[in-house]
């Protein structure tokens, strides 16, 4: 009967963290990696007026973190015995969410237009495919900016804290159960996180070096053929390498959490 109770707590938490995460994480991970960068590309392409639409998602992320956070210490605070199905819960949602054809879905794109359609100087409708195709595409990379670029990264910087901080609480809920299960998937999640870190490092060191070159140079003044200012662009660029240093550090907490769970330090 306890076994059955305690099963029927984990499966309602679990339920409970689907929940939460498809309405909180959902908003979370759409603001950062489609709503916000997708703003700043229609402003600098002149298909929105103003920025309006990505201060609205911004302010809607901090809320939606706010809300996550308060609803994770309630869990841990009140009811710590069912975490791990609400943490799992949460973590499903977040792997959904890890796909690129859920964050720029066609719905999304038409929930951005209805949302923001007074920041339109042109009605979206008299828009052609072709033209609406370049516009919302995300993955074009001919006519992004600096600030575009920056603001991707920062996306990209909270997808990877949350999904990397979800597969690290699966293996630790592994480990619990079997540490020779758990010790498997912690080597091989830090030999993957490692070859992701050693990609960020390199260009975290390489990106500053060409564009510090650049910046110095006799055609910092000039604009390319898109008529930016390339001592502008290389400024951004600059700042873009910020949010990688940050998921370096979480990347480390991360695999420390890990060698910590696996084997504990004795401090006496």
């Amino acid at each position: 009967m306890e076994t059955l109770v305690k099963f029927g707590t984990f499966v309602a938490a679990f339920i409970v963290g689907i929940v939460i995460g498809a309405f909180l994480l959902g908003n979370i991970v759409l603001t950062t990696s489609y709503g916000i960068p997708l703003s700043i590309r229609l402003k600098n392409l002149g298909l929105i007026a103003d920025y309006r639409p990505a201060v609205r998602n911004f302010v809607t992320f901090l809320v939606n973190c706010v809300l996550v956070a308060i609803t994770t210490l309630l869990v841990v605070w009140y009811f710590p015995n069912v975490l791990s199905g609400f943490l799992f819960g949460l973590g499903l949602i977040v792997l959904k969410l890890s796909g690129d054809n859920v964050r720029f879905s066609s719905d999304n794109q038409a929930d951005y237009i209805e949302a923001n359609s007074g920041s339109f100087i042109r009605d979206p409708q008299s828009l052609t495919q072709e033209e609406m195709n370049y516009f919302f595409n995300l993955r074009e990379s001919e006519s992004i900016q600096g600030n575009q670029l920056f603001a991707r990264v920062c996306g990209e910087l909270v997808s990877n804290i949350l999904f990397f901080g979800v597969l690290t609480n699966i293996i630790l809920i592994a480990g619990r159960i079997s540490w020779w299960i758990g010790i498997v998937f912690a080597i091989l999640f830090t030999v993957f996180t490692l070859l992701s870190s050693l990609q960020t490092m390199i260009l975290v060191i390489t990106a500053p070096i060409g564009i510090f070159i650049q910046f110095f140079s006799k055609h910092r003044n000039e604009v390319d053929r898109h008529g930016r200012l390339l001592r502008t662009e290389s400024r951004w660029m600059v700042l873009a390498t910020i949010p990688r240093l940050f998921e370096l550090g979480f990347d480390v907490i991360y695999i420390l959490t890990l060698y910590w769970f696996f084997f504990p330090v004795n401090l006496d």
